[in-house]
């Protein structure tokens, strides 16, 4: 005797089910790759400032006087002033570097840094000043991309530049 075996096929009720789960898996896995890429540009914007004044700074000690950095808000534009040496080994040179991907700064109060310059009676660009000696004064920088932060703290001490991220309360330590 031969025995048939009956074929069985899915139902469309679990066809609807398996087809939800896979779009339910793809979905989560787009919304996280999709937020990588703005946090990358948020911290290569964070860098790429902090190498501006790097650079302010490594100028004013090789020639000696104090360089300026400033910030265009109508540009979103940091610019380290053409300088006024005149010395061949250093050519004059304006360095510019824009804010990218829709990235936006605000400045905060040099002695209080929870509170916006803008509120302290000091709005608009943003200026900022490298010392011979090492040292640099001007406001933190908050930029902002999409949903993500960061924080860029000025020493006053020391002239170190930190990046900071906020905590998990949207917090920023130092």
């Amino acid at each position: 005797m031969i025995k048939r075996y009956k074929k069985r096929y899915f139902s469309l009720l679990e066809l609807i089910v398996v087809i939800a789960i896979i779009m339910l898996v793809a979905g989560i896995t787009v919304s996280q790759v999709g937020r990588l890429p703005s946090f990358a540009s948020l911290e290569n914007n964070a860098f790429q400032v902090k190498a501006l004044f790097i650079a302010a700074g490594l100028r004013a000690t090789s020639t000696g006087t104090a360089q300026t950095i400033t910030y265009s808000t109508t540009s979103h534009t940091f610019t380290l002033d053409e300088m006024t040496v005149d010395d061949e080994a250093m050519p004059n040179k304006i360095i510019e570097f824009s804010l990218t991907n829709g990235a936006q700064a605000t400045f905060y109060a040099i002695n209080d840094s929870t509170i916006p310059a803008a509120e302290t009676g000091n709005p608009g660009d943003a200026t900022f000043t490298c010392f011979p000696d090492g040292l640099i004064s001007g406001p933190d920088i908050e930029l902002k991309l999409r949903k993500h932060r960061l924080k860029m703290h000025i020493s006053p001490l020391t002239g170190a530049i930190r990046i900071i991220q906020p905590d998990s309360d949207g917090e920023y330590k130092l």
